[in-house]
């Protein structure tokens, strides 16, 4: 018997939890604004996550921070390659995580248009330090592009890159400022974006292309979902 409902009456990690205590195995699709994203579960644990292009522990991250949509839960078994092996309760553990990371950047989630800069030149020793989804997302940072520009134009998972930047941001590695911003240090003068922008593309590639609309729009949309997340969590 298939199991129903929403996320408006139902906490993702309680079904999740359900789910993984029961030991069951089946299919838990969960449909949001014509899209459908699939977990497959084999006793209890979540062995791979489909959506679209994106596949694995990023896609159930994505449903835990987005917490919108319905699910149906099929009992059956599906043969699939198995993306992710850490177990429920971990998983649950590292959404948290980025739901603390967002939380704390949330000026950042309200500004999409801002834009990000680099207080200081960054030391080539810590490039290593920030991950390969930070090594991307500090390319496309000059003092001109937008925050929203930025995560669509390093082409990596979006509530990644979200949860990244809030890091970055709370390390002070990273400033973002918006255009109305009266002690912006990008209209001051105080800060040249441009030298303290790192001197090489981090990777030896750069920006290939400017973000299309439709990744814009896609970055929008997450950060409205994402910001009203936070807001859910910081509810007593």
């Amino acid at each position: 018997m298939a199991l129903r409902g929403t996320f408006t009456e139902t906490d993702p990690e309680d079904l999740l939890q359900i789910l993984a205590l029961g030991g069951k195995t089946g299919v838990l699709t969960v449909l949001h604004q014509g899209r459908a994203a699939r977990l497959v579960f084999e006793g209890g644990e979540i062995i791979d996550a489909v959506d679209g292009s994106r596949r694995g522990e990023e896609v159930v991250f994505s449903l835990l921070v987005s917490r919108a949509g319905s699910f149906v839960f099929t009992p059956e078994s599906v043969a699939t390659e198995r993306t992710i092996h850490r177990r429920v309760p971990a998983l649950l553990l590292s959404a948290a995580q980025r739901v603390d990371d967002l939380a704390r950047a949330n000026g950042l989630l309200s500004k999409p248009s801002a834009r990000v800069y680099l207080p200081q030149a960054v030391n080539p020793e810590e490039v290593a330090d920030f991950g390969e989804v930070g090594q991307k997302l500090l390319q496309y940072v000059d003092g001109r592009r937008s925050v929203g520009e930025i995560v669509s134009g390093a082409d990596v998972d979006v509530s990644r890159a979200y949860a990244v930047l809030a890091g970055l941001l709370d390390r002070g590695v990273i400033g973002v400022v918006g255009a109305e911003d009266e002690d912006s240090p990008l209209l001051t003068g105080t800060v040249d974006s441009r030298a303290a922008a790192p001197s090489a593309p981090l990777d030896g590639g750069g920006p290939t292309r400017p973000p299309k609309p439709e990744e814009l729009r896609e970055v929008a949309d997450y950060l409205r979902r994402a910001a009203c997340a936070v807001g859910e969590v910081a509810q007593p």
